[in-house]
């Protein structure tokens, strides 16, 4: 028989076939440049398909085959031998059994573990009150009057706050809704954490380093009772994943255009019973209800990418007015093009030298590519130079 009646007769592929004679599984006869195979050779390849049926692996396979092909199966030896390679592989598997029965155990162990929790579990948490220093009206800088609260001796959970210029803010919920959020009703709310799903490993392990690089640089620096802010979270959220690594007497201000997206962070935040005085924000305009000069580090992870798309400008335009006069922002910037449009990291850094900002540290991350050949991450760090300092007092 040739090979293509061969593969129509046992319902094998021809790759299969010549894959199984370049192991010597099959050793069919030769005529010219044509394969011939005999009954033997249709018998060897039913055998394989029945061993592989009892879960013996190919080389497995081969030496059983050697034995049915150097003996007729009567020789009391032979038969022995194959007996005993029939009860290894017996006890191999049930061996395998009792290995996969331990391993489902284990994973029914580890479902329990992360059983979704019921709403009653999580600690409910508001605006921290220590929050309230920090909020002025972003257009006279006045101090907010608070009406119609609901508290308790560390958290607002609902009220309003007015300024005597007719500004006003709403807490709902614990989250502070300024005139600039977006409406509800608008897309692009990433509430299902698109961005992060089905990510290949190349990508997860550049963010990996990204992270890193930020941690290491916050590490070392003393934010005990300060203020640190990250904005327009729906982008990406740096501190999701990073709280519990950082000093815990801080006061973190989380801001994003999307109050929904907000609200879904704060509730599985709240699942995590960390402990901390998070403070949201929900606002799209920039103008945000906060006093100038409260921030000590701003986290910068893929904002001044998007508010370069949206607003036209980086986080060393209007967001250096709400850092202290030593304030630091540490991010992560895409360089490179992305959807038409292109991002410049020399540009980026001449913009915040520009803005009177001195940097202090910078590494460059090739982008695989998945992401874009010739792309890159730049992961910085700033921090006000003295003359914008002295700049942002007299201001």
């Amino acid at each position: 028989m040739k090979i293509g009646e061969v593969s129509k007769l046992l319902h094998i592929s021809q790759d299969t076939i010549r894959y199984y004679m370049e192991l010597g599984l099959l050793v069919p006869g030769r005529h010219g440049n044509l394969y011939d195979f005999s009954e033997d050779s249709i018998e060897d390849i039913r055998w394989i398909h029945k061993l592989k049926e009892m879960g013996f692996l190919l080389k497995e396979i081969q030496k059983v085959l050697s034995l049915r092909r150097t003996s007729n199966w009567v020789e009391p030896q032979e038969i022995a031998e194959y007996l005993i390679l029939l009860d290894k592989k017996k006890k191999s598997l049930r061996k395998d059994i009792e290995n996969i029965e331990d391993e489902i155990a284990r994973i029914e162990e580890e479902e329990k573990s992360f059983t979704i929790e019921t709403a009653g579990d999580k600690v409910l948490v508001g605006a921290p009150l220590k929050a309230l220093e920090y909020l002025r009206c972003p257009f006279c800088g006045e101090a907010f009057a608070v009406e119609q609260v609901q508290m308790n001796s560390r958290y607002i959970y609902n009220g309003k706050l007015a300024c005597s210029c007719g500004y006003a803010l709403e807490i709902r919920d614990g989250i502070l809704l300024s005139p600039g959020a977006a409406d509800e009703a608008d897309g692009g709310a990433d509430l299902e954490r698109e961005k992060y799903k089905d990510l290949p490993a190349s990508v997860v392990t550049m963010l990996q380093r990204s992270y890193n690089f930020l941690l290491h640089r916050i590490s070392g620096m003393q934010l005990y009772d300060r203020v640190v802010m990250e904005t327009d979270i729906n982008e990406f959220f740096y501190l999701y994943t990073h709280f519990r690594k950082i000093e815990n007497r801080v006061l973190f201000i989380i801001t994003d255009r999307y109050p929904q997206v907000l609200r879904m962070y704060k509730e599985r935040i709240e699942y995590l019973k960390l402990d901390l005085d998070i403070l949201y924000v929900a606002d799209g305009s920039g103008n945000y209800p906060l006093k100038k000069g409260s921030v000590d580090l701003l986290i910068d992870y893929f904002s001044s990418n998007y508010r370069e798309t949206c607003h036209g400008e980086s986080m060393s335009g209007r967001m250096p007015e709400y850092l202290k006069e030593n304030g630091e922002i540490i991010g992560c910037y895409f360089s490179g093009k992305n959807e038409g449009r292109i991002f410049d990291k020399k540009q980026f850094l001449e913009e915040m030298k520009g803005n009177g900002y001195a940097l202090i540290k910078e590494r460059t991350i090739e982008c695989p590519v998945e992401v874009g050949k010739g792309n890159q991450l730049l992961l910085y760090e700033v921090k006000a130079e003295e003359s914008t300092a002295a700049q942002k007092t007299v201001t």
